[in-house]
C-alpha cells in the first residue's frame, strides 16, 4: 500500500491538465503551466519584462529569455548543458504528417503545401472582399410597421430630428 501511495504522490499530484506532463513538485508544474500554457505570461514576455523564474527553489533570479535561464542554470547551478525544463518527447502525428508533406512537396515541385494553402486562402480573401463591397448600406426598412390594422394605428419610427421641424 506504502508503494501505491508513493507511486501517487510522484506521478498524479503534480501533473499539467493541459497537457498531462508530469512534474517532480508543484513549483515546478505551476511555472510550466504559467511559460507553456499561459496568454498574460506571454504577453508580459513580448513586452520584455523578466518572467522566466529560475528554477532552484529560494533562488528568485528571474530572466527575460528561456536561453539566459538556462545559462544560469548551467554556470551557477551546475545543471548538464543538455537540460531542457521544456523538452519535447516526440513530434505530434500531425507535425509527422507536415513534414512528410514539407518533404514530399519540395522535393517534387519546390513548392511547399503551405505556399498552395496561402494561395487558396488569398483567392477566398479576394471574393470575401468583393462582395462585401458589393453590399448595400442602404436603409430597406419601412418608415411605418402596421400590424394587420389601417394606416390610422401604425407605429412608426420618427426621429427626433424630423419630428422637432415639424412643430
Amino acid at each position: 500500500m506504502n508503494d501505491f501511495e508513493d507511486h501517487y504522490l510522484a506521478r498524479h499530484t503534480s501533473t499539467c491538465s493541459v497537457c498531462s506532463k508530469v512534474f517532480p513538485t508543484a513549483r515546478l508544474l505551476n511555472l510550466h503551466v504559467a511559460e507553456s500554457h499561459d496568454s498574460f505570461f506571454q504577453a508580459k514576455v513580448a513586452r520584455g519584462y523578466p518572467m522566466y523564474e529560475c528554477l532552484v527553489e529560494g533562488c528568485g533570479m528571474k530572466f527575460n529569455t528561456d536561453r539566459d535561464r538556462h545559462r544560469h542554470l548551467v554556470d551557477k547551478h551546475k545543471f548538464p548543458m543538455s537540460f531542457e525544463f521544456h523538452k519535447r518527447r516526440h513530434p505530434s502525428k500531425r507535425q509527422r504528417q507536415r513534414q512528410r508533406l514539407r518533404a514530399r512537396y519540395s522535393s517534387d515541385t519546390g513548392e511547399t503545401p503551405l505556399d498552395k494553402e496561402n494561395m487558396d486562402v488569398e483567392k477566398n480573401i479576394d471574393c470575401l472582399a468583393s462582395a462585401v463591397s458589393n453590399l448595400t448600406t442602404e436603409d430597406n426598412t419601412p418608415a411605418v410597421v402596421t400590424f394587420g390594422r389601417r394606416h390610422n394605428r401604425a407605429f412608426g419610427f420618427v426621429p427626433h430630428s424630423v419630428d422637432r421641424k415639424k412643430s
